[in-house]
């Protein structure tokens, strides 16, 4: 009697191994101790295949294949044990015992099933949950020995688990395109195809796990190329396209968690958006991130590419480390949505992005500032003023370094006489050294928010490329068809307000310019002077500076211009002086550095020293001496309008409950 497992020992006893290498690849390795490794997903250079044991067992001390005959048929045509069986029984040029029956054997008894047998048949009838979803596709061997025949390169990717999972198939059509097939393993055989159900892995997934450095590339002749530089690399299955859509299903980059990866990106769009797609799953996962277009590759060239303009070279391997390593570490654009940040990279990550950019330092940023004053403040003067700074590239208001730039000013109130009748004052006045700038425009009407106005900075800034600042010279007549926007948070305006505007913002930066909105301030004033814009708080709440200037009658300065930002800190009002004749302003200090008047302060030490309230006649007789009534009236009104004193219910007037400098007055 003869057990069904003896075709498999037979088989083992009667073929060679090197005879099915000399049938299989035509290669003879009788009389070498060792030959470069014959499987097709094994690029082997420096021989590292062994046969021993009288030609009955092999090892591979490259890939770490082994084992048997059975075992090598098995792993190079990517098939089951039985089919492996029935291929030594071809290459032995004899039929294979479907009865049961071996060459030299009997027919083993009826009915007799063995425990493999039971085994088999069990797995036939139920197949592993991971190949549920295969079981149902056919196994055409004749269509697979096709393929396998026609490719130049058979990749094997395998699970987690280290089951094989699926085989690409690289051919060559006669005129030399490339093209590939897919076969998925059902547990049992290949079938063509990979569903869309089917999980998803990363190629080479089993050397990933004790690498440090892991290139991720796209293809599997790009892994096996850096595999030959000693280097752990790994691909995706399906082309740069695929990659997107197996994150979102499978999440199958989740083994390059912790690592430091380089992504190597093909030189054309689409492996560039692989790159776009696939850095939600990478960035704050992975240890650092690379992201490298080589130099000097041809256009949709590649790493193999490179590797083979350099081939000569006799540091190859460390020259494409540099390369490699030479690339600052990616940092996402922050307007990107959903990308993580994770706290411990941003340490290593913030010093790499550039400190964000000012116009006009300290004041005015890249992004969307609001200008705000009361009517008659001389807004559009420092518009006119700090545009002309930024065109001729020289200090603004006397005092803030500017970026030089090309600039335009929508003067939306004004006409071409006012405006350049201001131009031609301020340069005469102070700026009469600077000559009428070339790249310093006026607009008089633009087109609308939403209904055209993105576009056309856009075009400006195509037109100019050097365009630094832009600005919007009245808030209201930019509005359009949103002006009901501008209504209280109660009313739901925040919402619109801020909706209405961040996109704005988002161009600004995008275009690495700095947009200033004018804007008026409510009559009455709130505890906040950054509260009194006109509208919702949103105004306030969406941009990236917020600026007021005040409009003061006093002998030593006539102007407050005080100032907030993101990424503005620590600021102190500014006083500034008014020159009617060129119509300039410049800051002459700070608020608090800029004294009171005598008379003022002789007003406020006796409310100070005395402690209770007094009288307008009572203060007058005090320290009012050369003064008319009328005129000390109105100054001790304006000290108490700006906080500086208080008044009282009966008309008297009292001393705060502590001492008071300017700047506790600017900030009531």
């Amino acid at each position: 009697m003869t057990k069904v497992s003896q075709p498999f020992e037979y088989v083992k006893d009667r073929l060679p191994i090197g005879k099915a290498i000399v049938v299989l690849t035509g290669v003879d390795p009788a009389g070498k101790k060792k030959i470069n490794c014959p499987f097709p997903d094994h690029q082997d250079n420096d021989p590292s295949f062994n046969i021993y044991d009288k030609g009955k067992k092999f090892k591979c001390h490259g890939c770490g294949k082994g084992g048997s005959v059975i075992d090598f048929l098995m792993q190079y045509h990517g098939v089951d044990k039985l089919a492996a069986c029935k291929r030594g029984f071809e290459i032995l040029g004899e039929p294979f015992p479907e009865n049961g029956d071996v060459p030299g054997g009997s027919k083993p008894e009826q009915g007799a099933t063995s425990k493999s047998e039971t085994g088999d048949r069990r797995k036939k009838d139920k197949l592993p949950l991971k190949f549920a979803n295969l079981k149902n596709l056919p196994f055409d061997e004749a269509r697979y020995k096709k393929a396998l025949a026609e490719c130049v390169e058979v990749y094997t990717y395998h699970a987690p688990d280290g089951d094989p999972h699926m085989q690409v198939f690289r051919k060559h059509g006669p005129d030399g395109r490339k093209s590939f097939s897919q076969w998925t393993w059902n547990g049992k055989h290949w079938v063509c195809g990979c569903p869309d159900d089917t999980p998803k892995y990363l190629y080479r997934i089993e050397k990933i796990k004790d690498a440090d450095v892991v290139f991720l590339v796209e293809g599997e002749k790009d892994v096996h190329a850096i595999e030959a530089l000693g280097l752990t690399a790994t691909c995706w299955a399906g082309g740069a396209g695929a990659l997107k859509g197996q994150c979102d299903k499978w999440d199958s980059l989740a083994p390059l968690a912790g690592k430091n990866v380089i992504f190597v990106v093909d030189n054309d769009n689409p492996g560039k958006e692989a790159f776009d797609g696939a850095q939600n799953f990478l960035f704050g996962r992975v240890n650092e991130l690379r992201r490298v277009i080589l130099p000097g590759v041809p256009e949709h060239g590649d790493t193999s590419d490179f590797l083979e303009i350099h081939k000569n070279d006799p540091n190859l391997r460390d020259l494409f480390l540099k390369t490699c390593l030479d690339v600052p570490q990616y940092l996402p654009d922050l307007e990107l949505k959903n990308i993580l940040y994770r706290a411990d990279l941003l340490a290593k990550l913030t010093p790499l992005r550039p400190a964000p950019e000012e116009v006009v330092k300290g004041l005015i940023p890249i992004g969307l500032t609001i200008l705000g004053g009361k009517k008659s403040a001389r807004k559009s003067i420092l518009c006119q003023l700090l545009g002309l700074a930024v065109a001729n590239g020289r200090k603004a208001l006397g005092y803030f370094e500017t970026t030089k730039g090309t600039v335009i000013h929508a003067s939306l109130e004004d006409d071409d006489y006012n405006w350049n009748d201001r131009l031609c004052k301020m340069l005469t006045g102070e700026h009469e050294h600077d000559a009428r700038p070339t790249n310093l425009y006026a607009v008089f009407s633009i087109s609308q928010l939403g209904a055209g106005l993105e576009e056309q900075i856009e075009t400006w800034k195509r037109q100019h490329p050097d365009l630094k600042l832009i600005f919007l010279d009245i808030l209201n007549r930019v509005l359009g068809s949103h002006k009901s926007s501008l209504r209280g948070a109660s009313d739901g305006g925040y919402h619109e307000t801020y909706e209405m505007l961040f996109p704005l913002k988002l161009l600004a930066k995008r275009l690495g310019i700095a947009i200033v909105i004018a804007h008026h301030l409510r009559k009455y004033e709130s505890e906040s002077k950054f509260d009194d814009f006109m509208g919702s708080t949103a105004l306030g709440g969406v941009c990236d500076s917020m600026i007021v200037i005040k409009k003061i009658f006093r002998k030593e300065y006539q102007g407050i211009l005080s100032w907030q930002g993101r990424a503005i800190r620590d600021t102190k009002p500014l006083a500034l002086r008014f020159h009617g004749d060129s119509m300039t302003l410049d800051v002459i200090g700070e608020v608090d550095g800029c004294a009171m008047s005598e008379v003022q302060q002789k007003v406020l030490a006796e409310l100070v020293s005395d402690g209770k309230p007094l009288r307008l006649y009572e203060l007058r007789n005090r320290c009012g001496e050369g003064m008319t009534e009328d005129a000390f009236k109105v100054m001790v009104n304006r000290m108490a309008g700006s906080g500086l004193i208080s008044r009282g219910t009966r008309g008297e007037y009292l001393a705060k409950q502590r001492l008071h400098t300017e700047a506790d007055r600017l900030a009531c």
